[in-house]
């Protein structure tokens, strides 16, 4: 996912290329609960801290919410595009839904 940001809170999503745009990445370690928002320098812009592992998807919000997937457990299915769960982050890590 490639954004530029006007300031770290504010990213709009980009398909243009430019050199003036930072890129952020998301990365969600499986198994953790953790979501981190890094930039191209690989410094932690955001953290999350969820009470589920992360499902196959995340999203930065225009307003700079994070939505999320997360993986609830159930034993009956253990293989790639579980999930269960949607969660709604403010961007100090408050959970709105």
């Amino acid at each position: 996912m490639h954004y530029y940001c006007e300031s770290p809170k504010h990213c709009r999503h980009t398909n243009q290329q430019s050199r003036n745009f930072q890129r952020l990445y998301f990365d969600e370690p499986a198994g953790h609960t953790e979501t981190y928002l890094i930039n191209n320098c690989g410094e932690v812009i955001n953290q999350w801290t969820s009470t589920v592992a992360p499902g196959n998807a995340v999203y930065l919000l225009e307003n700079g919410n994070l939505l999320r997937a997360g993986r609830i457990p159930n034993a009956d299915v253990n293989f790639g595009g579980v999930g269960g769960k949607v969660e709604l982050f403010d961007w100090d890590g408050n959970l709105l839904w």
